[in-house]
């Protein structure tokens, strides 16, 4: 009777349980967890603790670790199977699941065997699977106009790490789970990162007296060259220069580096300049003197044969226009061409990160809300564009133009994607009555000027990052100065390839307490990292934290 006794007992605690997991989807990720039972002797059941359906597999967590496993999944006519190493609580199958079908889970392991059936949903959620606090900072201010908060982080070409660069001047390496391989601290504040393509060399660009573009050893974090932009922008205590734009091709990198001060006018210099991977000076643009005017951003076309920038005048005090330039990787000019003013409601016209450049199509978007799309191959027999679309152009609300900041421009396929800031009275000091209906957007077109759907963020996003297939775009949304609505900050990612409008694009939102302020994304586009900052709200409560977040 003894060993019948025995038996039972070893077979209750090795047989595991079959429970009903949490299955994570956007209707039910708040849903809590019945508590895990235990089996007549007293020792804890090992169940499934969640199924999260994301964008690339399904995420599995158990109540407990277990080792020694296999699982297999089965679900529309495919099996996959996979032997997990060590002790593990979390695991994850790669598979590209169907919405609304059935998929059977089977764990064997060390501990015993778990199976059930779980129902994948419509869309996928995200998952965080790696998080790192970051040093303490003065939290962003939901009522100033512009950000005070910045960073920016950055995949490598190969997807294995992650570069980190604060605007305290803190240059972080990291890998996938978030372990921090190496760091480094500059005297000026990080303002742009690129990777080297074979990834080997990140390349950092810094606001600083000296105005620095540094290149580090990917793996020890060793300094292996830099350059100083200062020599040629000069530089002051209040006005120092700052690189706005690294752009690396195979076996080059160019750069934009600019200068503003204001004595009785404001004043702007800039330049760009091309280095070989090791750090000598190909060329400058202009070859003698600066540009009087503001570069903010350049584009290099993939065969590295066509680069793209503009001038213009941002402070909208100096009365010019803003011009596209078209030169070849030898500094020799393809075309120009010159936008005017938008008047009467401004002076000057600028493009701020809105230029772009994908085979033969080049875009700009104005910074008053213009969008341009060029053919290369045709601009200098026409000297005109393709077609253009007025998407934050002023409109008058109760007597008052307010107007949508044109923020940034990206080619992805054969969508042209532009992203709008926040709304702005044309004529200071008046205040914005309401929101512009294009403000704080994303907003598509294809290549031959047909609007395609605007997908409406409801905070300031920095910048598009796309995977390398042109089908995932993400996008980190920060505050809105006019509505002042926290809801809407987080972690966006859209699916481009996804039939119909604007929100059958939307994959998943990942919210985050603080404004979300740069964001990047894997270029196989499984991962994305972004960087949440605190924020102070005008009751002086400060919500959210300094952190970098890893999702897929």
């Amino acid at each position: 009777m003894k060993k019948w006794i025995l038996l039972i007992l070893i077979l209750v605690i090795f047989s595991g349980c079959v429970a009903q997991p949490k299955v994570e989807n956007q209707q039910n990720e708040n849903e809590t967890i019945a508590p895990i039972a235990s089996n007549e002797s007293g020792v804890k059941e090992i169940a499934i603790d969640s199924v999260i359906f994301t964008r690339t597999g399904i995420a599995i967590k158990t109540t407990d670790a277990i080792s020694q496993a296999t699982v297999t999944i089965s679900g529309n006519g495919t099996i996959i199977r996979k032997n997990l190493e060590g002790t593990t609580s979390s695991f994850s199958h790669d598979i590209q699941w169907i919405p609304d079908t059935r998929y059977d889970i089977e764990i064997v392991s060390k501990e015993g065997t778990i199976s059930l059936s779980a129902y994948s949903p419509s869309r996928a959620s995200p998952l965080l699977i790696g998080e790192v606090k970051l040093e303490d900072i003065t939290p962003e201010n939901i009522s100033q106009g512009w950000s005070n908060v910045k960073g920016s982080v950055k995949f490598s070409p190969n997807g294995k790490i992650i570069a980190l660069g604060s605007d305290d001047g803190f240059i972080r390496i990291y890998d996938l789970q978030g372990n921090q391989a190496w760091e480094k601290k500059i005297a000026g504040n990080i303002t742009t990162l690129a990777f080297s393509l074979d990834s080997r060399q990140l390349f950092v660009g810094e606001r600083s007296q000296d105005a620095n573009i540094y290149s580090f050893d990917t793996s020890s974090g060793e300094e292996k060259w830099k350059y100083g932009a200062a020599q040629v922008l000069g530089t002051d205590v209040k006005y120092p220069p700052a690189i706005s734009r690294i752009k690396v091709t195979d076996n080059s990198m160019y750069v934009v580096a600019s200068r503003y001060l204001k004595k009785h006018q404001y004043s702007l210099v800039s330049r760009i300049y091309r280095f070989d991977l090791a750090g000598n000076l190909q060329w400058k643009m202009p070859p003698t003197n600066n540009y009087l005017l503001s570069i903010n951003w350049l584009d290099v076309s993939k065969d590295g044969q066509t680069i793209v920038y503009a001038t213009g005048d941002w402070t909208n005090s100096l009365g010019t226009d803003a011009t596209i330039y078209s030169i070849d990787q030898d500094a020799r000019q393809q075309w120009s061409y010159s936008i005017k003013p938008l008047k009467p409601y401004f002076t000057s016209a600028s493009i701020w990160q809105g230029i772009a450049v994908s085979d033969d199509s080049i875009t700009a978007l104005t910074s008053d809300g213009r969008a341009y799309l060029f053919s290369n191959a045709n601009v200098s027999k026409t000297d005109s564009y393709e077609w253009k679309a007025n998407i934050g152009t002023p409109i008058e609300v109760t007597k008052i133009p307010i107007y949508a900041y044109g923020d940034s421009a990206i080619i992805a396929g054969e969508n042209v994607l532009y992203l709008t800031g926040y709304t702005f009275p044309a004529y200071y000091p008046n205040k914005a009555p309401m929101e512009h209906p294009n403000a704080t957007s994303l907003i598509a077109y294809d290549k031959q000027g047909n609007f395609s759907w605007n997908y409406k963020l409801e905070g300031y996003s920095r910048g598009i990052s796309i995977s390398r297939d042109n089908k995932y775009v993400a996008l980190a949304v920060g505050k809105n100065i006019l509505t002042k609505d926290a809801s809407s900050h987080g972690v966006y990612v859209l699916d481009l390839e996804r039939k119909g409008g604007a929100s059958s694009k939307l994959e998943w939102v990942y919210q985050t307490e603080g404004v979300a302020i740069a964001s990047d994304i894997s270029p196989e586009g499984k991962y994305i990292a972004a960087i949440e900052a605190p924020l102070k709200l005008e009751s002086g409560e400060i919500i959210g934290e300094h952190r970098m977040i890893i999702l897929t």
